[in-house]
């Protein structure tokens, strides 16, 4: 017998006690010895089809008549005679249904099965509930015709069908009802007036291997916040946890035996099927972010599918687990767009701030500066002409006093903004501080190196790159413990490219920030993200003790997208 628990895992009602509720793509055989018995199975096989909008197909033999089966049919069915106007329901002979023109034609009948399902479905019934008859096969015929039962077994399980085929067990032999058996998922057999349910081996042990499986994750299927599925190898639905029957609008208990067609639309059942088979033939676990529009909304979903398997590595059944993600993608999006407000304004914060650097440099240059070189050529010509003895001395040192205060600020003002960034361009203000500020101060030899073309650079850019120059030498000095530098300026298919080269001491590139961010300095982070902003990249090349070569490279203009920003730059 077939127990309470299989009964409760399927999902049409099927009319036959023994059986409980069944799956679409559900075929079994029934072994009968009078029109009676088929009476007792298949009138309320049928019945419990029509009452389930299920075309209805009753393929009739010897010792039933059409008639028979009609006037059956009629006692129990209240309304009969409005399914029979509806067209739900066909009663044939077997002659004109298996042996059309005399001939049985495997491949003929099943695709007639095939396109009378495609007519139903058109016609808005559910599916297709059939029932036919192979007792009156020849010896001949026999072997053709279980090759077209192994042929639906094989097969129904992708179609909305269910079936039952019937034979007179005193036409049987045991070989015959060995291949019979076999060529079905389950048996029904009469033995005095009690029916008995046998299951084909090969089936039951798929579905105790499955119901073994199902148990393993039960306690994780419903504890889980996500939403979990678990299906058999044919997409029907074995159980899920109650997060995912919510979505469905159903018990979790209510979803055995059913299949995506029952809760989506069909093209969403089909791709979801198309799925399961690329699971099941890959045998491999999927894993793939999702998009849809439901009732307008955008939603994105996470999904994971992986194949059920198994002792013997046999793929019994899919396991699936997904979660909406749509809130944590906008939460990311939100997140992407303050992290680029915060790029824009530290960018603008910098660029803002060279332009006070360059306004207070040449104020301190025009206004302070040539005061000092003047008031410095007034006490010049005081000197000249040789004051009293007494105030010779104090004169000589307010002249010394001033011309060291000169360079003072001179250098101040370099370091504040380099007049030669502004006047004659980037490669030449890299020059001189190289030159006077670099290896002059530190005793690091240097080399500059100018592929000689043109280089017309936005303003934003050329202060950027300067800037980020002179950080990487200043690392260089407190870092690197150089003895040599080399520094390269060329263009590239419309970018700058800027190497700096030392033969210090290296360090690896893999860890964090190189311990290069200083307060008040760039870092190589901080250099990479500005320059990154203008569609640039930062190219690290070090070992240690080996020395270090960093590449800078940025298109020449700015994107399009930054010609708003670049006015307040301006």
């Amino acid at each position: 017998m077939i127990s309470t628990k299989e009964a409760k895992r399927s999902g049409r009602k099927v009319g036959i006690d023994i059986l409980g509720d069944v799956s679409w793509g559900t075929h079994s055989c029934l072994f009968y010895k009078t029109k009676e018995d088929l009476f007792d199975i298949l009138v309320p096989y049928f019945k419990a089809g029509l009452e389930s909008n299920e075309f209805c197909m009753w393929v009739t033999s010897e010792p039933l008549s059409t008639k028979g089966a009609d006037e059956a049919l009629r006692k129990a069915v209240p309304d009969f005679d409005q399914y029979l106007e509806k067209r739900q329901i066909q009663i044939i002979p077997h002659e004109e249904w298996y042996l059309r023109g005399g001939v049985f034609s495997l491949q003929g009948v099943l695709n007639s099965w095939i396109d009378q399902l495609n007519r139903a479905l058109a016609s808005g019934f559910a599916g297709m509930r059939v029932a036919g008859d192979g007792s009156t096969f020849e010896k001949t015929e026999w072997k053709l015709f279980t090759n077209y039962e192994e042929q639906v077994n094989r097969t129904i399980g992708k179609y909305q069908m269910i079936a039952v085929c019937s034979y007179r067990i005193d036409q049987c032999t045991a070989s015959k009802i060995i291949d019979i058996v076999s060529c079905h998922q389950s048996a029904l057999i009469g033995q005095e007036g009690k029916w008995q349910l046998i299951k084909s081996s090969e089936r039951k042990k798929a579905l105790e291997e499955l119901q073994a499986s199902e148990s393993k994750y039960r306690t994780l299927l419903e504890n889980l916040p996500q939403k979990i599925f678990l299906k058999d190898k044919d997409s029907v639905y074995v159980s899920c946890n109650d997060n995912y029957a919510r979505d469905l609008k159903i018990k979790a208990d209510e979803v055995a035996g059913k299949t995506d067609y029952d809760f989506f639309t069909k093209e969403l059942a089909e791709k979801y099927r198309a799925d399961d088979r690329k699971i099941i033939e890959s045998r491999e676990t999927e894993d793939i972010n999702e998009r849809y529009v439901q009732q307008g909304r955008e939603v994105f979903v996470h999904t994971v599918k992986t194949p059920i398997r198994d002792e013997h590595g046999n793929v019994t059944g899919i396991l699936g687990i997904f979660w909406d993600i749509t809130e944590r993608r906008q939460a990311q999006k939100k997140l992407l767009d303050y992290q680029k407000r915060l790029r824009d304004l530290t960018l603008q914060m910098a660029l803002t701030e060279e332009r006070e650097r360059r306004r207070i440099a040449v104020e301190l240059h025009e206004q302070v500066t040539q005061n000092l070189i003047l008031f410095k050529i007034q006490i010049g010509s005081l000197r000249e002409k040789n004051p009293p003895a007494e105030l010779t001395k104090p004169v000589d040192e307010i002249y010394e006093h001033l011309d060291q205060i000169i360079q003072n600020m001179r250098s101040l003002t370099f370091d504040l903004g380099s007049p030669t960034l502004y006047e004659l361009g980037l490669e030449a203000a890299v020059r001189e501080w190289l030159n006077e500020e670099f290896q002059q101060k530190h005793g690091i030899k240097t080399e500059f190196e100018n592929d000689a073309h043109p280089k017309i650079l936005d303003k934003e850019i050329a202060v950027l790159l300067y800037q980020a120059v002179r950080e990487l030498l200043v690392n260089v000095v407190k870092h690197a413990q150089a003895q040599h530098v080399r520094v390269s300026i060329c263009t590239d298919k419309g970018n700058i490219r800027i190497s700096v080269a030392d033969d210090g001491a290296g360090f690896d590139p893999s860890v964090g920030d190189f311990g290069l961010s200083q307060k008040g300095g760039f870092g190589l982070f901080s250099i990479r993200e500005r320059l990154s902003y203008f569609g640039g990249s930062v190219e690290i090349k070090s070992e240690p003790g080996r020395g270090t070569r960093i590449t800078l490279a940025t298109p020449m203009s700015k994107p399009k997208r930054l010609f708003k920003m670049g006015q307040i730059w301006a």
